[in-house]
C-alpha cells in the first residue's frame, strides 16, 4: 500500500521539510492510510517517518490547518 498512497494520496506539509500523504482505499481496507516522508537537511534523501491507517477526521483536519498540497488520485 505504501507506494500507492505516496502515488495517489493527497499531500500536506505540517512542517519544514516533511509531506504527509492520505489515500482513501475503499475496496479492500475501507479506511484512510497516511504516510509521512521526511528529508534529510540536505535533501538528498528520503525517509519515510510513519505508516499506518488514519481517521477521515484527521485528514480533513490536516487539509483545514495546513493546506492541500496535491488533491488526492
Amino acid at each position: 500500500m505504501l507506494p500507492i498512497v505516496i502515488d495517489c494520496g493527497q499531500v500536506v506539509s505540517d512542517r519544514e521539510k516533511h509531506l504527509n500523504f492520505y489515500f482513501y482505499e475503499n475496496v479492500v481496507f475501507g479506511s484512510w492510510f497516511t504516510a509521512t516522508v521526511k528529508s534529510n537537511q540536505a535533501g538528498s534523501e528520503l525517509w519515510v517517518a510513519t505508516f499506518h491507517q488514519a481517521s477521515s477526521a484527521e485528514a480533513k483536519r490536516m487539509v483545514k490547518n495546513y493546506g492541500l498540497i496535491r488533491e488526492h488520485k
